[in-house]
């Protein structure tokens, strides 16, 4: 690291907190603050939504996935295409429709009251287990890069994304992921350009590779490597189509908003996969033995991508490879910590504790909560630098399958079902939980080892748990929903009136109405269209850094496309100024 990407991450994290200043000025209540009131561009929301699929563990954990063991970590991914294709075909529109503040109004709304409660009260908590762990993700490449202790990298990036969501909630969160996106995409595209570089070119690339590492017939000569990249498809599709998720899509204006902001993050998901995974591969090649470079690290493995862009990259780029990696995990924290703090005070302190509080009460509270959450995600984000065995993948492909699935799959099939009574999702949510456990204990690896008669290899051993353990609840779950149904008909005739009500407004477009921010969204295109020029023109005057011909060249690139987009959004600001009579 040189004085340079000092002087680029300073300069960033300035930048986080100005977008904070600005953002707060569209926040007067807490429908401002969750969901940005309704009145998002979709441009401002699809880009949230890419970012939020992916954070720093995927340039940590599910770069130790690529370096040890190839391609297939890419099916991740591709899920995450696949589901946000959904989104654009079906579902995008009709969360949007739902009108509701917050994603457990909606559960309240569907369901009931209990039900409003159980998933407020499951919600946060795994809210909090996926901060922590984007954090540690994130802090771990800032220490390896900073030779910082991650401690201290934890506490300080952990305080400076609950600043920036304290000052613009919803519109902060979703304006960063959008100057984050606008960063991490030519930094990532550079970086990987480098890395096959270094290996000699694309042809060297792919004979220099380890055995299966791009082998596209592994999933079937592999163990169990075509199981679990199903698995990945399968969770993938339910984590992207549920109620929880379609708090993303309250935000828009309106329902072809909504279609649009799925479609834009579909495209996204489709191509960045295949630039982020290159480096880690190109690690596999360049360091086979990473575990000798750094031996300090529990799993050494997570810091192949690091490795390549401190070897590789002209200076002053690390810099910015920091950044993308801290806009990465930022978008994950701020919306996480926004929608739990949303969650808590529309879910449990409006309706349980305070019925009467007033807007400004209710403001207050949403800020202390967020404060408080951000304080949770960063304790538990310290706890996990004690664990010595529990990788980062394995961490969140456990939490994942294990606890978030059980949580969603009555939530994915509501959105196609009519006929669920008011205890369906929570029943359903308990026997997913049961379901877990019986796979923990009794279908584990040891359960695997004796069936096949060997013993499993690491990947085996990896993935195993996971992924049994998501098509058992699968399969349990939506058996046990769809037993429910039997149930529908001897529920209050109030009572499914109420449902049917619920399913009329979920099935009808917004109206231009209801579209009541349709006179200011100039100042959303103008907001965004000046931050993306001021800080594309800061990157175009790092090419005077005395690098050779191509670092600078990198430079301009990243610069040049971050300014141009920058100067779009404010032409496009100053034709909708007109349009509008401003």
């Amino acid at each position: 690291m040189t004085i340079y990407d000092y002087i680029v991450i300073a300069a960033y994290f300035g930048l986080l907190l100005s977008v904070g200043y600005l953002t707060s000025k569209f926040v007067s209540n807490t429908s401002d603050y969750f969901r940005g009131g309704g009145n998002m561009m979709w441009w401002l929301v699809g880009a949230s939504a890419f970012m939020v699929q992916f954070s720093a563990w995927t340039f940590t954990g599910a770069a130790s996935k690529a370096y040890n063991d190839g391609w297939g970590v890419l099916t991740i991914y591709l899920g995450n295409a696949l589901g946000f294709t959904v989104n654009y075909f079906y579902f995008a529109a009709r969360s949007r429709q739902m009108r509701a503040i917050t994603t457990v109004e909606a559960v309240r709304e569907r369901f009931d009251k209990f039900s409003q409660q159980f998933y407020t009260w499951f919600s946060i908590p795994l809210g909090i287990l996926g901060g922590a762990g984007w954090l540690f993700g994130l802090c771990l490449f800032i220490s390896v890069s900073f030779e910082l202790p991650l401690e201290t990298a934890i506490v300080i990036t952990g305080v400076v994304v609950i600043t920036s969501t304290l000052l613009g909630g919803s519109w902060a969160s979703s304006s960063n992921d959008f100057v984050q996106l606008l960063v991490m995409v030519p930094v990532t595209i550079v970086a990987a350009i480098f890395a096959m570089s270094a290996v000699g070119g694309p042809s060297e690339f792919v004979a220099k590779m380890p055995e299966g590492h791009l082998d596209l017939s592994a999933p079937f000569t592999y163990g169990l490597l075509a199981f679990w990249m199903l698995s990945n498809i399968a969770r993938q599709l339910v984590n992207c189509n549920n109620l929880i998720e379609s708090g993303r899509y309250l935000a828009v204006k309106n329902s072809d908003h909504a279609r649009k902001a799925a479609g834009l993050a579909a495209i996204l998901s489709y191509i960045g996969p295949v630039i982020w995974f290159i480096p880690p591969l190109a690690a596999a090649i360049l360091y086979p033995d990473i575990g000798a470079i750094i031996p300090e690290l529990n799993n050494p493995a997570e810091a192949a991508y690091i490795v390549v862009a401190l070897e590789y990259l002209p200076m002053g780029m690390m810099g910015l490879m920091i950044c993308a990696m801290l806009g990465a995990t930022v978008s994950c924290m701020d919306t996480g910590l926004n929608r739990n703090a949303g969650i808590f005070v529309r879910n449990f302190y409006l309706p349980v504790l305070r019925p009467n509080a007033s807007e400004k009460e209710l403001m207050l509270t949403s800020r202390i909560t967020t404060v408080f959450l951000g304080g949770l995600i960063i304790s538990l984000a310290l706890f996990f630098t004690e664990l010595k065995q529990f990788g980062l993948f394995k961490l969140v492909q456990w939490t994942g399958s294990m606890l978030a699935v059980p949580m969603t799959i009555p939530l994915a099939l509501v959105i196609f079902t009519k006929k669920a009574p008011s205890w369906a999702a929570w029943s359903t949510t308990m026997v997913g939980f049961m379901t877990s456990l019986t796979v923990f204990y009794f279908f584990n690896t040891d359960w695997l080892a004796g069936q096949l008669g060997r013993e499993l290899t690491r990947a085996e051993v990896e993935t195993w748990i996971p992924s049994i353990g998501l098509f058992a609840n699968l399969a349990t779950c939506s058996s046990w929903f769809f037993f429910t149904m039997l149930f529908y008909k001897r529920m209050s005739e109030k009572r499914r009136k109420e449902i049917e009500s619920f399913n009329v407004r979920m099935r009808t477009p917004i109206s231009e109405e209801e579209c009541e921010g349709a006179k200011t969204d100039y100042k959303q295109a103008g907001m965004m269209g000046g931050v993306a020029m001021s800080f594309g023109a800061f990157i175009l005057l790092l090419t005077a850094i005395p690098n050779p011909i191509e670092g600078r060249f990198a430079f301009l690139f990243c610069g040049g496309l971050v300014f141009t987009i920058g100067v779009l959004l404010r032409r496009t600001y100053k034709r909708q100024k007109a349009a509008a009579g401003a």
